[in-house]
Formats: C-alpha cells, structure tokens, sequence
C-alpha cells in the first residue's frame, strides 16, 4: 500500500478573557512521529497570542528529545500562519538540531516581543536573525544572534550560548537594555540550606563589558571579565560572582557601595573577589525592599548592625569556606531588626557577638568556625527551637568550643540536621519524638553518647563521627550512610538495613576493637558508590555477605581490608562484588584460602575485564605464597588462548598477561 505524504496541518490559536492563547507541540521524539511538514496560525488579536513548541519538528531537522533518539531519514517543513499576529515563541527541552535554525527567517514575526529557544543536544552554531520588535530573550541553545534586538530589554543566557564572542559588542549598543543575567540566579528565599548559587550559567570568554549606554536595572554575572563600566541606575538586582582579579579594586567598591543604595535593590550578592576592605554593614545599606543579601568570601571586614526594621529581608549571607584565604570578617553581628530572616549564614567570620532577630522566621543558621561560645548565644539559639531545621555550629572557640560538655538539643522540635562539629562535646541528647535526617559529631575527641539515637532510626540518614570513646550500635539506625575513623566500634551491622539508597562508602579503617562486619542478604541494600575501606583492624576476623556487595559499574571501586584478621576465601567476582583494586595483604591468609580467592578472580575473569582499566590485587604480606610455579599453562597463547592453567600461579600468569590484571603475591 502506498504511503501518501500528509498535507500541512493548521491549527486555530483562540483568545479567551482570560489572557494568552497558546499552543504546544510535544511528544514526536521517534521518526515515525515526525510529520512531513507542521504548521502554526494564530488568530484573533496581535499581541495575544503564544506558540510553543516542545519535542517537534523545525527547521527541516529533529527536535525530539525523547530516549531512544532516532534521528528522522526524511527534512521535516514547517510553516507558520499569520506570523504578524504571534506576540511570543517559544521552544523548548527540544534536542535543537541549532544549525537547522539558521534556515528560518524569524524576522516574519512582525510583532514578536518574546523569544526562547532552549535544547539539550546541540550540533554547531545556528544564526538567528530576530525582529527589532522583540524585547525579551532566553537563549539555551548553541546559538548566536546576527544582532540584539534594538528594542530588547532583558536577554538571559545560559550554559549552552553559543556566541560569547561577540556578545559585549551588541551588549554595548543595546540602550533600552534594563536586564542582563547570565544565568539563572537561585537565592533560595523559599527555603533551602544552601545559600545562593549562579545555576547553569554561561561560560565563554566575553572579556570587558560596557553596559553604560543601557537603562539597566538587573545585572546578574558569573565569570571572569577583563573590565566592567555600568551605569549608575536604580538596581533591582546586582550579582557579579567569580569575575577575576582584572577589574580594579576601587571600581569594584564604587559599585558595590552604589547598589546598596538603591532604594528598589531586592536582590544583592558580591561573591568571590578579594576586596581587602574594612567596611561595616547598617542600616542604610538595606533597602526596605531587600530580600536577599549576601557578601561573601571578600575580605570584608566590620560590624554588622541591622537594627532598624527591615522585615523583607529573608536571607543574609557573609561566609567564606574554611580554607578560603579571602575571608569575611565581622566581630559583632546585629540583625535585631530583620525580622523576617529565614536564613543566616556566617561561616568562618569569627563572629563572637551574635544578636538574632525576635523568633518566628528563622529555620537556618550556619556560624561554623566563629567564637560564639557564651550562654547568653546559647539562649538566644534555644528562643528559636521550636522553628530552626538546619543548625550549622561546627568549630567554636579554640579552648572552651560550645562553652558546654552536653548539649541538650530536645527542645529543637523542627531540626532537620545538626553539625557540631569539633566542640569539645562530651554527649548529645536529640529529641526523643525523632526526626532527624543528618548529625555530624566529628573532632569531639572525648564524645561517650549520643541520647536517643535510635529513636531516629527511620529518619536517620547521614551519621558523621570519629570519637574514640564513641561506639555506635549501627542496627539501631540501620538506613543511616556513616563516615569517619571510629576507634572505639566493635560490629558493623547492615543486616537489618531497610533502604537500598546507596551507602556511598564503608570507611572504618584502624578500628582496633573492629571485630565482625556483617553486610545484608540482600543486595539491593548493600549498593556501594565508592568504596570499602576496613584496613588496619588487627582483631577484624568474620565478615558475612561479602557477596552480597553491590558495586554499580562506571566508577573505580576499592575494596581495601588489609592488616585485618581474614583468613577467608574473598568471593571477588561473584554477582556484582567487582571491585578494581582489591588490597587483602597482611590478613595471615592460608594457602588454601590465597588459591581459593586467585580462584575466584580467574573464574570471574570477564567481569573484571568488562570494567576495562587496570585490575590491581595485593594478596601479598603475611599471607601464605599461592601455589605452583608462575608460568604459562598449557595451550596458552598470549593475547589468543589462557590454556588450561591448574595451578593458583599458573592462573595469576593468565590474568596478568591476557587481562588487565597486576597481582602481587609472595
């Protein structure tokens, strides 16, 4: 039966009361859901009207980014009605094949204001060429435009751009400009822990910026630039993260200093730079419209003091990393007056005075590596429990850490995830009811106990810890990931773990009281990211489920129990035990037990070749020699037959010369 080509489809756009009309074409991943030819018509009035498209075909190539992607055999047409009535255009998530852009003559779209092209798989630049009537623009694509818009306002890029070039250039001469961002900025004023970040930013090297002749009011950037001139106007948002050392110091302040006057500033983040300045923060440098402020890992220093009402501001940042040699620092913070924060962040400021706001809002604080280590700080932190979910306090004062040996954290219905990190914490009582998903105890060398800990057993799911005097009961929160050096722990129990959520890495290594490690029956709960790291436990001698362990493939997987007490056969190989480096010296292993386990990797010799990077074994130490003499067996041909090895050497000598197999033995 002949098939018959089908003629373009038109599609009505309609215009309700309730304000834009638009239309979406999805779904035609696969070829033989691509139509010959699409079409597009608006109707009813200009500047009402939206075309969307998601998944199609344009251009005379594949749009489809469903999975399996098969590419179309045939050029699909497209064709657009009453162009001169489409106000906004839009296509997204759509695998943009970007050259086959290149075809359209976009400038049809006479009354065009909003333009978005966005894709996830990109082949070569494609060249668009806009109508002057278009104002605002989204680039996610490997894209250049021939010229901005001349009435363009606002133009966001993000990380697939593809014309960095020759971007300053039209940036320059774009004077109805109001908005450039790079990116999209996530201030987490909704929630979150994290702070600020610049989120699929672009990346090119666009060199100096000049945004003088512009009318802007939002400027968001990340990335190095050779020179910045902006215009002093009343900024709705102003974010440069990560620009460089080029642009002077002094140009950098007058700017800074200028955007916090801005009477609409809403959104504020300087971040990245060494700015060596001593500068306090007050009242008037924030806005009654500031929401979101954030200053940080500068080199600032001075007292904060926001004491005047501002209850619009929702998220303060000044921190640094630990090992960031451009820190914040601010000896006294007041934000008595924000009565609206949800969010403080201090990091590393080595802040000994700290005045919150009255309770209420405030579910975040981070203050690691400050002083803060008096009662009254205490107090004020215990007025906001029924409200705090992230605590973060990790590293206070040098000598007296927290100022207390027990910290009562009952009251703290809400928590979420505590570090208290290196404190000189001796115990821990958590709240009795539960609830809790993260706790990092770590660097408090004289911790005995941790209250209530298996009341948080299902909630439970990262444990951080390396206290000497500290032994945990792992069955009691069974779903938990642990990392750390736990000296005192004597059994490793996943035999009652529920989750199959990974445990990332199994790292207990010199765990002198370390006896038996017991993994679960049941593979999907013994997922392993990374590693297993168990060395230097001279007492450790049982270990159950071995072959249960679950190691994903794509990563580089160690397992590593040398110096232990394992005088076993290691089941490497079966099911999905396959780690790449294998360290079981200094175990007193028997000859029969050597053999057996060079037995099991010759057995399993495809696995291990299928990982294709060099397979490393140490069974070497005080175990016993494997047996025979290393040597070729019969019928071996390098690179062709193993033969038929007999001997536990005889099999080494295969994996070693036909696999990518390094073995060291006695």
């Amino acid at each position: 039966m002949r098939r018959t080509t089908p003629k373009a489809v038109k599609i009505n756009v309609d215009v309700d009361n309730q304000g834009l009309a638009g239309i979406t074409m999805s779904g035609t991943g696969q070829e033989n859901n691509v139509p010959y030819s699409l079409a597009f018509q608006a109707r009813n009035k200009p500047y009402e009207n939206a075309i969307a498209i998601a998944g199609t075909a344009l251009g005379g190539n594949q749009l489809g980014s469903t999975a399996p992607f098969v590419p179309p055999t045939r050029k699909v047409r497209t064709t657009f009605y009453n162009t001169d009535m489409v106000y906004m255009l839009s296509m997204v998530n759509s695998g943009i094949d970007s050259t086959g852009l290149s075809s359209i003559d976009f400038s049809v779209f006479k009354t065009l204001e909003s333009f978005e092209v966005s894709g996830t798989v990109n082949t070569g630049v494609g060249l668009l060429k806009l109508p002057n009537s278009v104002k605002n623009i989204f680039v996610n694509a490997n894209v250049n435009l021939v010229d901005l818009p001349a009435l363009i306002e606002r133009f966001v890029i993000n990380s697939l751009y593809g014309g960095f070039s020759t971007l300053a250039a039209k940036l320059q001469k774009s004077r109805y400009l109001k908005a450039f961002l790079n990116g999209g900025f996530n201030n987490n004023i909704t929630g979150g822990r994290s702070g600020a970040s610049m989120i699929n930013f672009a990346t090119g090297s666009i060199g100096a910026l000049d945004l003088s002749n512009t009318q802007l009011e939002r400027l968001q950037y990340v990335g190095a630039l050779t020179g910045l001139i902006i215009p002093l106007n009343n900024y709705y948002e102003f974010v440069l993260q990560n620009i460089g050392n080029t642009i002077p110091v002094s140009t950098l302040r007058t700017y800074i200093n200028h955007a916090l006057t801005c009477s609409n500033l809403t959104t504020f983040s300087f971040f990245g730079r060494d700015l060596s300045w001593s500068r306090p923060i007050g009242n008037t440098d924030v806005s009654n419209e500031l929401r979101y402020f954030s200053i940080s890992a500068c080199s600032i220093t001075g007292d904060v003091t926001i004491t005047d009402p501002k209850p619009n501001l929702v998220i303060f940042h000044s921190f640094s990393a630990s090992g960031s040699t451009f820190k914040n620092v601010h000896n006294t913070v007041n934000l008595s007056g924000a009565t609206g924060l949800q969010t403080l962040s201090l990091n590393y400021c080595l802040t000994v005075n700290l005045i919150l706001p009255a309770p209420g809002t405030l579910f975040s604080i981070y203050a690691n590596g400050c002083k803060l280590s008096t009662s009254d700080f205490w107090n004020q932190i215990l007025a906001h429990a029924s409200y705090l979910q992230y605590l973060g306090l990790d590293a206070q004062d040098t000598t007296v850490g927290l100022g207390m040996t027990h910290v009562d954290l009952t009251l703290f219905s809400a928590l979420l995830s505590v570090s208290l990190a290196s404190n000189k914490i001796e115990e821990i009582t958590l709240r009795a009811s539960g609830g809790l998903n993260s706790l990092d105890v770590r660097g408090n060398a004289d911790m005995h106990t941790i209250n209530n800990l298996a009341n948080q057993a299902t909630t439970l799911n990262q444990l951080i810890y390396n206290n000497t005097a500290l032994n945990v009961d792992l069955t009691t929160i069974p779903n938990a990931y642990v990392a750390g050096n736990f000296s005192a722990q004597t059994i490793l129990d996943y035999r009652t773990r529920t989750a199959t959520t990974s445990l990332q890495d199994v790292n207990f290594q010199n765990c002198p009281s370390l006896h038996s490690v017991y993994f679960n029956a049941d593979s999907a709960k013994n997922v392993i990211t990374n590693s297993i790291t168990l060395n230097g436990c001279p007492l450790l001698s049982t270990m159950v489920n071995m072959d249960k362990i679950d190691f994903p493939p794509g990563s580089v997987h160690v397992f590593n129990v040398a110096g232990d007490s394992l005088n076993m056969i290691f089941p490497f190989g079966d099911n999905s035990f396959v780690p790449s480096s294998m360290a079981v010296h200094n175990n007193g292993m028997s000859q029969s037990n050597v053999d057996g386990t060079i037995d099991k990797l010759y057995s399993n010799r495809a696995k291990f070749s299928a990982l294709g990077t060099v397979i490393t074994v140490n069974i070497s130490g005080t175990n016993a020699a494997p047996s025979g003499t290393y040597e070729a067996p019969t019928g071996f041909v390098l690179g062709v037959s193993d033969g038929s090895p007999v001997t536990a050497r005889q099999k080494m000598y295969v994996l070693n010369n036909n696999y990518l197999f390094a073995i060291t033995s006695n």
